[in-house]
């Protein structure tokens, strides 16, 4: 049972073996990027569906990109760090998702969404 303090928050959910990884994404979200280093940084990309891959994933590598783009263009340089720090996201976790070498996740997506209605 969640213990509840005063402030109404509850205590973390542990599930064990559980993580924040869909493990039906095969490849990287950059690895469908005609140019793999452009994940997040340039508008003008083509995507593929590389061997190994499928469209619903590049489908979800197609919107980060253009969450991470959004979120590069309204925050300025040295954000990312504090943007992390509201959801208790590691830095590590954060800039390996912000280069697409990683799948957001639910938490990495609301906090790129908590500071885009921030800006």
């Amino acid at each position: 049972m969640r213990e509840v303090d005063r402030a109404g928050t509850c205590s973390a959910v542990i599930r064990p073996g559980a993580n924040h990884i869909d493990r039906r994404r095969r490849l990287r979200p950059r690895d469908y990027l005609g140019d793999p280093h452009a994940f997040g940084r340039q508008a003008d990309v083509i995507f593929r569906v590389p061997p190994g891959g499928d469209a619903v994933s590049a489908a979800v590598a197609r919107v980060q990109h253009q969450l991470v783009l959004d979120w590069r263009a309204a925050r300025p340089r040295r954000m990312g760090s504090r943007d992390a720090r509201v959801f208790r996201i590691s830095s590590s976790t954060w800039s390996s998702s912000v280069l697409g070498e990683r799948w957001m996740g639910e938490t990495v997506m609301a906090a790129v969404l908590h500071a885009l209605s921030h800006r």
